[in-house]
């Protein structure tokens, strides 16, 4: 399980792995950055974390409809895309992208995340107080500020 996180500043998302409900890592990189298309991208997966790679490679290769990678039964996935434009999301039962604003936050403890948000508090800070609230969120914050993805496009 996990907590991703995303403000007008910030992307960020907890360091906690799972097997079942045992803990076995604290400190996992759930935030994975690439160039796409000559452009800075943050991905971040929830649910089946450990096919980020397959669905990530899927998606820049033109996330082309059925051949998504498909999670193991009572599995899920959802692909959380932020870049210069903005931020999208798709998911294991439909490719298509979703456009969000922010504040948004995804995972176990995304109502708590984005609660916090709404209240006034960052993406970092979010996931922090949902790691003290939600039992499937923890360990060591990652966070990427935004403004990180805009320098390439401000550059070129």
């Amino acid at each position: 399980m996990t907590t991703i996180a995303v403000d007008d500043t910030m992307i960020s998302a907890d360091g906690l792995r799972t097997t079942g409900s045992e803990p076995v890592g604290w400190s996992t990189q759930k935030l994975h950055y690439r160039d796409h298309n000559g452009h800075r991208c943050v991905y971040a997966v929830t649910g089946e974390g450990y096919m980020a790679p397959q669905i990530i490679d899927w998606w820049e290769a033109g996330a082309k409809p059925g051949l998504q990678p498909m999670p193991p039964k009572d599995g899920s996935w959802t692909l959380i895309i932020v870049d210069g434009t903005g931020v999208r999301s798709v998911n294991h039962d439909s490719p298509y992208p979703q456009e969000w604003e922010s504040p948004q936050a995804w995972g176990s403890g995304s109502h708590y995340a984005l609660g916090a948000m709404h209240a006034g508090q960052s993406a970092e800070r979010a996931v922090e107080i949902a790691s003290r609230l939600d039992l499937y969120t923890g360990g060591k914050i990652q966070s990427i500020p935004r403004a990180w993805l805009r320098q390439q496009q401000a550059a070129e």
